[in-house]
């Protein structure tokens, strides 16, 4: 088994576990599609590295059944194919400040009905946080917000929600044409206290409001 994955490892001496414990790529890709391979896009690309050698980088090969954001996407390190981006179950592992963290949608075929896609709940949970509560985004595709890009104070978790529409909505490599409104809630609701449960936070990009 250990030589299978190795040969879907780009290079034969990269590892599954990182620098300080961290798993690396390759590991995650073979928890969500049973492939060690060490890149996030679609299929294979081809490298042309001179004197008729070619470097082969080898990516998704089919739809997985649980998907992946990245906030190194949004920064322009990574680009994540839509294999993961649209999995075949609306649950994606979410890779954020240096850690990872889910979220998931009840609607089961929110990936496959348009209609669907237009306001939906998505729940959140980060196990590092020992989250308690019930954390739920309501997305609504429908309702445009204001654009600030001057005070952006855009959380994380946004940006990742982003880069999914941004292959969903928008044209390829690109964010929605319209920014959407996204609310997060906390349960119990406490819509009283901005500091409290229950609220949504001030964050307006080229996006998502959370």
């Amino acid at each position: 088994m250990l030589p299978r994955v190795r040969n879907d490892f780009d290079v034969l001496t990269n590892r599954l576990i990182g620098s300080h414990g961290y798993c690396t790529q390759e590991l995650v890709n073979l928890l969500l599609t049973g492939q060690a391979v060490s890149n996030v896009f679609n299929n294979v690309i081809e490298l042309d590295s001179g004197n008729g050698n070619i470097t082969i980088l080898k990516g998704i090969t089919s739809r997985s059944d649980i998907g992946l954001l990245s906030l190194f996407e949004h920064y322009d390190v990574c680009q994540v194919g839509c294999y993961l981006k649209t999995p075949k179950y609306p649950i994606w592992l979410v890779c954020s400040e240096s850690h990872f963290s889910v979220l998931f949608c009840l609607e089961k075929d929110l990936l496959s009905d348009w209609k669907t896609g237009r306001r939906f709940d998505l729940y959140y949970y980060d196990g590092l946080a020992n989250q308690d509560e019930e954390i739920r985004l309501t997305v609504d595709t429908t309702q445009v917000c204001s654009e600030d890009k001057e005070n952006d104070l855009t959380p994380p978790l946004e940006h990742c929600i982003r880069t999914k529409s941004g292959s969903v909505q928008g044209q390829a490599g690109q964010g929605l044409e319209q920014p959407v409104l996204v609310e997060m809630r906390w349960s119990p609701e406490v819509p009283s206290n901005p500091n409290q449960s229950g609220t949504v936070c001030n964050s307006v990009d080229n996006g998502f409001l959370i």
